[in-house]
């Protein structure tokens, strides 16, 4: 089934279309995009112990979140 075909046969609401190798999958009608986050490392200054520094640290894991799916069983 062609993305046009698929399109057709789903309401309007759904807006986003996941193909995989050119083949039309499922139909989501909302999309949350991944945002990057990074943990912060507090390090304290020697000596005078006035300033904290705060250094990048690891990157926190973030998922593709995809809603109200629609997809054509294949046999």
């Amino acid at each position: 089934m062609s993305m046009e075909q698929l399109r057709a046969l789903t309401n309007p609401t759904f807006r986003f279309l996941v193909s995989v190798e050119g083949i039309p999958q499922g139909v989501f009608t909302e999309c949350t995009l991944p945002s990057i986050e990074w943990e912060i490392e507090e390090l304290k200054e020697g000596g005078l112990n006035t300033y904290v520094h705060q250094l990048p640290g690891m990157r926190r894991s973030a998922k593709l979140i995809l809603k109200m799916a629609w997809a054509q069983v294949r046999s």
